[in-house]
């Protein structure tokens, strides 16, 4: 059974590699040479803009490209992923609940506005307004005050100890005061490296350096950003030289571009790890009774879906997260593959058939997805799990599902953008946030929530490692949200491009550095 799946999906991917080599063999025949001097990067992605409102979205492009092309935050992050001056130039905790943040002085929006201790408070009291409640609420939840000490020095306080605030500043994004939303959720005002020169929804955004950016100049004159969902047509435009940068490769096309020598592939670790939600609400045959998530775990052939479905572009899962996160436990005992183990736990939960369920992915939502959920539930049918899959077009139709909780399983991934445990714990395993595994019905529950929040409500480093270390053992053992692969982020850049280096985050496009060659 298993060498028969196998051989079934090497044959299914190398059709469709042999189909998207022969679309791009006219591009291959072309030159691929930019026009000389342009001064504009053309970057594609496979995930467009909601909104460029980059305090009202966690999704990639908004954060990841909208943000740190024409905003900064307090706090940011360097290449090794220290805290390093953003719009802050130092900081003191002053107690366990007073952070006290020196600001940099000589800053302006693009619209020419000051930066000021003003922009701060109305930043984080937007954030914190449950009239306006954004996506990244949870982020900000434990802030009660900013206080304004002189126009440039300023104290966020907390009502309790909160460990994550560092990590989380990373990602707040300066408005400045006179924000209009409804101007600058479509035309934004930063005080980033580029400001915004045009955007037309699903087609590009456009903007251009910031003659008066407080940093370093930026490397090109402007920065055109595409979406391009179709994964053909975004590498054919790197291939062409249309496109300078594309993030998101497909795995059968790595070899063609490796081919190539006016294209290089960047890979470096994602902060996705790839995940089956089980038992939403705790529901039964899936939910209720730990041995069937055991069950589950051990049925999953995760070597043959590295080899055969990512083509080796995902390693083994080492943790619950990505293990460039904070406190990445580094001795949890290796995933292993024992579907007779999974059979006996399944007979001794009740279910020594096995048992029918549904299992959901979003289309498109992350790296081989549908190949991936295909090749699990035939693994799972070797154990008796019969898996009827159901495919949301768009998270606007999987968002209400997985975060309402209503689902058997749902393959999906999550991203620990800020590099901190409580952008994912919290999330996913705290009852008062959207819980979406419903961790604390298990018997197990109560001391993941302890540990939920004592990673959160505690400013001493070591006291945070030991509590998601701790978690991470039992959420191991205990798969409510059970790690697949952890993949590798694939970027294709053209060879006009120097300077351009991808993180792991995926929240640093840093194209600041990014030049084009002659």
């Amino acid at each position: 059974m298993r060498n028969q799946t196998g051989c079934a999906h090497c044959s299914r991917l190398l059709a469709c590699a042999t189909l998207v080599v022969a679309l791009l063999v006219p591009f291959l025949l072309i030159s691929t040479g930019m026009s000389q001097g342009s001064g504009t990067l053309v970057v594609a992605h496979h995930e467009g803009f909601a909104t460029l409102d980059v305090t009202s979205s966690t999704r990639r492009s908004t954060l990841g490209i909208a943000r740190v092309l024409l905003f900064d935050p307090l706090i940011m992050r360097g290449s090794d992923g220290s805290f390093q001056p953003g719009l802050a130039t130092a900081w003191r905790q002053i107690d366990d609940l007073t952070l006290e943040l020196d600001l940099r002085q000589g800053v302006a929006f693009h619209d020419g506005t000051p930066f000021t201790a003003e922009s701060v408070k109305f930043t984080i009291e937007k954030l914190l307004d449950p009239n306006q409640r954004t996506a990244q609420g949870f982020l900000w939840e434990g802030i009660t005050e900013v206080q304004i000490i002189d126009d440039f020095q300023v104290r966020i306080v907390t009502a309790r100890p909160f460990g994550p605030l560092m990590a989380h500043l990373t990602l707040g994004a300066m408005l400045p005061p006179n924000f209009d939303p409804e101007v600058n959720t479509t035309q934004p005002n930063g005080t980033g490296p580029f400001r915004f020169v045009s955007w037309s929804p699903g087609e590009e955004l456009v903007v251009e350096a910031n003659p008066d950016f407080w940093g370093d100049a930026p490397g090109v004159e402007r920065v055109v950003f595409r979406p391009i969902i179709e994964d053909a047509t975004r590498i054919a435009g790197v291939l062409s030289g249309d496109i300078h940068i594309a993030f998101g490769v497909p795995v059968q096309l790595v070899s063609v571009l490796n081919a190539t020598p006016d294209v290089d592939i960047a890979r470096v670790p994602s902060p996705i790890t790839q995940h089956i939600s089980l038992g939403g609400d705790a529901r039964p045959p899936v939910g209720g009774d730990p041995r069937v998530l055991q069950a589950i775990d051990l049925a999953i052939d995760r070597e043959a879906l590295i080899r055969d479905i990512f083509q080796g572009q995902a390693e083994m899962p080492s943790s619950i997260y990505s293990p460039n996160v904070f406190a990445a436990h580094p001795n949890l005992p290796a995933k292993v593959y024992d579907p007779d183990q999974a059979r006996f736990l399944l007979a001794e939960a009740g279910y020594p058939d096995g048992f029918e369920a549904e299992i959901w992915y979003t289309a498109g939502g992350e790296l081989q997805i549908a190949d991936a959920v295909v090749a699990i539930t035939q693994q799972l049918a070797d154990v008796g799990i019969k898996l009827n899959i159901r495919v949301a077009a768009d998270w606007g139709v999987g968002g209400p599902i997985i975060n309402g909780r209503n689902f058997d399983m749902y393959y999906n991934g999550w991203a620990t953008y800020t590099l901190d445990p409580d952008f994912y714990v919290w999330a996913n395993f705290h009852p008062n946030a959207r819980n979406r595994e419903a961790t604390d019905t298990y018997e197990f529950g109560p001391e993941v929530v302890s540990l939920v929040e004592k990673g959160r409500f505690s400013t001493d480093p070591q006291d945070r490692i030991d509590a998601y270390q701790r978690l991470q053992e039992i959420l191991w053992e205990n798969p409510t949200r059970l790690p697949v692969v952890q993949p590798f982020d694939l970027y294709a850049v053209h060879s006009d491009v120097q300077g351009f280096t991808p993180r792991s985050s995926q929240m640093w496009w840093d194209l600041r550095q990014a030049t084009l060659g002659n």
